[in-house]
């Protein structure tokens, strides 16, 4: 479980990092909503998953491809913001984020390119994906209120479940073409595979966890160590099982519990 609980650590420990810097960062919207257009922001994610499923059901390998691509784009920029905004915060020595981060960019959309071409290994590619997933669930679970957080963690839940029990999109793509690409967006984790959106929805809850405090965040932890392992015992003994349901669930109850009290 070392490559599951390893990333969620580590978005805990930025989103601590940068809080413990910064308190007033996320203060003021803990609990409301943040203040942008909601009906904006749902009509662009609808389009987006309707070009996705639609270049899926046209050219599977190449849209899995391009997603995982754009995922590392992502979380370059979100490891620079998560940076840029504990160096600010902190009044620390701003020299080396000068200094390094038009190469580290550079280096994000050099990696992005060559895991869209297939020229990086299997191991390289799961550590750059995981690595950028890892700080794009830190930047989303720091900076959106916790209320925002828990709505959005629920959707992507009851969708994955829904996905998953109406085999959509193996019904949509074949069976051939979801096997490419589940094989391009998914992690092997010893006798099972883990999805990269479900790295993304387990790192933006470790990361909002600790906002409300560090023993909260560890709970949390465990609870989504604990939702998996039962996750992939149902996978065992039903062939599939939705890896989202079951990790957000459990692991938001110290959160709905922490904003209660």
């Amino acid at each position: 479980m070392a490559k599951l609980s390893l990333p969620l650590v580590v978005s805990a420990l930025i989103s601590q990092a940068v809080l413990s810097a910064r308190p007033a960062f996320v203060s003021n919207s803990a609990t409301g909503l943040p203040s942008f257009d909601f009906l904006t922001a749902a009509s662009v994610c609808i389009l987006a998953l309707l070009f996705l499923f639609y270049g899926l059901r046209r050219q599977v390998e190449e849209a899995a491809r391009l997603l995982m691509a754009g995922t590392t784009l992502l979380g370059t920029l979100s490891g620079l913001i998560l940076w840029k905004t504990w160096v600010d915060s902190s009044r620390a020595f701003a020299g080396p984020f000068y200094l390094l981060a038009t190469p580290l960019g550079f280096l994000g959309i050099y990696s992005s390119f060559r895991s869209y071409y297939g020229t990086l290994s299997q191991r390289k590619r799961s550590i750059l994906i995981i690595g950028s997933l890892t700080f794009l669930g830190s930047l989303i679970g720091t900076i959106f209120s916790l209320t925002f957080v828990i709505l959005l963690l629920l959707a992507l839940s009851m969708v994955d479940f829904f996905l998953v029990e109406s085999d959509l999109l193996r019904k949509s793509v074949g069976e051939g073409e979801y096997g490419v690409m589940t094989a391009t967006t998914s992690l092997p984790l010893e006798k099972y595979t883990v999805g990269f959106g479900d790295f993304a929805a387990y790192s933006i809850l470790a990361a909002s966890s600790v906002r409300i405090n560090v023993f909260t965040g560890i709970a949390t932890l465990v609870l989504i160590l604990i939702g998996s392992l039962a996750t992939f015992r149902m996978a065992r003994a039903r062939t599939k099982a939705p890896g989202l349901p079951l990790p957000i669930w459990l692991g938001l109850l110290p959160t709905v519990l922490g904003l209660l009290g």
